[in-house]
């Protein structure tokens, strides 16, 4: 059997933490979707609602009533623009701590949900490195897995060929700082003998 890697939560924090702005307020991305904190994506008024939002002249807690009316006069706004351009907006906003815990809970449900969308891939198995390599990449995604999103990124995973990992790990519209750490990840990685690459032709063919 083969050993369990283990992952330290602390250090799956710290990464996104270095490499995520924490965005206090609601915006829009290019597609129209709205975001808050670090990436949080906020899908519908009941999520915004939910969050332990303050208003930002009085630093108090804000009724249900004014979240759901912010929420409204935010997503009608035209998309597309710098993430500032909101700002204005909004009269509430989320505490970086409020943020750290959304935050722990979210990768939380990140690790559950890979195993649940990729049972062939044994996640507990992967180099700890690869494992927060693929939380990172799974991290952006809100309508599709990895292995849907980015095939051939999921494909060397699945053979263990870390070389085209870090190739194909790269993605539009994330930071370059960010892409490179991610990349960085695979370096110094065992890759498995052409065998290995055998066994798994049949996944993709």
């Amino acid at each position: 059997m083969k050993k369990q890697q283990t992952l330290e939560m602390e250090r799956v924090e710290q990464h996104f933490i270095r490499y995520l702005p924490d965005i206090s307020y609601l915006y829009l991305d290019k597609n129209g979707r709205a975001y808050i904190g670090m990436g949080f994506h906020i899908s519908s008024k009941s999520d915004y609602i939910r969050l332990p939002l303050k208003d930002k002249r009085t630093k108090k807690a804000v009724s249900n009533i004014d979240k759901a009316t912010e929420f409204a006069r935010i997503i009608r706004l035209p998309k597309g623009y710098a993430v500032n351009f909101y700002e204005p907006f909004g009269e509430c906003y989320l505490s970086h701590n409020e943020s750290i815990i959304l935050l722990k809970n979210k990768i939380k449900q990140l690790i559950i949900e890979f195993k649940e969308q990729h049972a062939e891939l044994n996640f507990a198995q992967l180099p700890a490195k690869v494992q927060l390599a693929v939380l990172d990449v799974a991290y952006d995604l809100t309508e599709q897995p990895i292995k849907h999103a980015y095939p051939d990124f999921y494909q060397a995973i699945c053979i263990k060929n870390w070389p085209v990992a870090a190739q194909t790990c790269t993605r539009s519209g994330i930071c370059k700082v960010r892409n490179n750490a991610v990349q960085a990840l695979f370096k110094n990685l065992e890759t498995p003998d052409k065998s290995v690459f055998e066994t798994f032709k049949s996944w993709f063919l």
